[in-house]
């Protein structure tokens, strides 16, 4: 009995939830106790659905998104003159992050002979690993690239986009022109880049640069050569009135995602499992792919909605009817 799958999954909720002591009964343990989302059971009914949130950053303020369950992601064709279709539904565990489905994704739709020539992504699917990767498949990866990050991100100080890097020489030169004395490779594959403190403390303007102490020098943290500069080249490409024109298409999308939520109502699992709750999206997907294909292909006009009483109002006793 102690090897049944449910006896399992409840013994495993009891220890992620609970904490036995010597000196009376088991106590709840702590949110700084409990084990990490992505491997804690929210619910013995299903043991597969995690619990995930967007941070209030990412929302209006005082209104945090959170859920539990899984996660999907849709992909659709946005060619002109055709209609657009899911070529794609990706389900995966609801603490997963958006930039770890990018190349599962290309993957399939080069399986299925649908490798696209320019895949327009939202800003939380782009890395510069993806990036890369996406070229040495000949897809071009358009999504905004963020290059403030650090501590710094956001105070208006220079970012390492701001800085010229000479790959062949070694050097990288800042804004106010000083040359970085190293460059070294560190143990996350990163390179850093590091400047005199002879250089940095009178530096008129410092202040642009850094927010550190005075005694602090700057440093750059830059990926190697080849995906830095992709990503680079993709960071000043997103300033362009072409690439804001090509990037306007991935707007359908969010369409999609709205019509897959008010019709097959995608954000609801029927079944149990990640299997199941991914086929259950298939098939979502199937449904809008065969309304949108009927739409399509059918030649009789469509037939003009009567106006209700109230848009007749508006319409004719509005200042601009007058």
């Amino acid at each position: 009995m102690n090897e049944l799958p449910e006896v399992a999954t409840l013994r495993l909720v009891w220890q992620q939830q609970y904490v036995t002591t010597s000196t009376g009964p088991p106590r709840l343990k702590t949110t700084q106790e409990l084990s990490p989302a992505a491997v804690r059971v929210h619910s013995p009914y299903d043991p597969e659905a995690r619990y995930s949130s967007k941070h209030p950053s990412e929302q209006p303020p005082g209104r945090p998104t959170e859920w539990v369950g899984s996660k999907v992601h849709l992909t659709e064709s946005c060619d002109p003159d055709l209609p657009n279709l899911v070529t794609d539904v990706h389900t995966m565990p609801a603490t997963e992050p958006d930039v770890t489905a990018t190349t599962a994704i290309q993957d399939k739709l080069i399986a299925r002979g649908l490798t696209p020539g320019e895949h327009l992504m939202d800003g939380g699917y782009p890395s510069a690993a993806t990036i890369t990767a996406s070229a040495q498949r000949g897809i071009t990866l358009l999504a905004p690239i963020v290059v403030q990050t650090g501590r710094n991100a956001g105070k208006g100080t220079f970012t390492p986009a701001d800085f010229t890097i000479n790959w062949a020489a070694g050097v990288a030169t800042c804004p106010a022109g000083a040359t970085s004395r190293s460059m070294k490779p560190d143990k996350r594959d990163l390179v850093t880049f590091a400047f005199s403190r002879r250089d940095c403390r009178p530096c008129p303007i410092r202040d642009r640069c850094t927010l550190a102490a005075e005694h602090i020098a700057r440093r750059i943290t830059v990926h190697p050569e080849p995906i830095h500069q992709a990503r680079m080249a993709a960071h000043t490409a997103q300033h362009s009135d072409q690439w804001r024109k090509t990037y306007h298409a991935r707007a359908g999308i969010e369409g999609t995602v709205s019509e897959a939520v008010r019709g097959p109502n995608l954000r609801h699992a029927r079944y149990r499992g990640l299997a199941k709750t991914h086929l259950q999206n298939v098939v979502s997907a199937m449904a809008i792919n065969i309304s949108r294909l009927g739409t399509y292909f059918d030649t009789k006009p469509a037939t003009q909605r009567r106006p209700t009483r109230i848009h007749q109002l508006c319409t004719t006793y509005t200042p601009a009817a007058a």
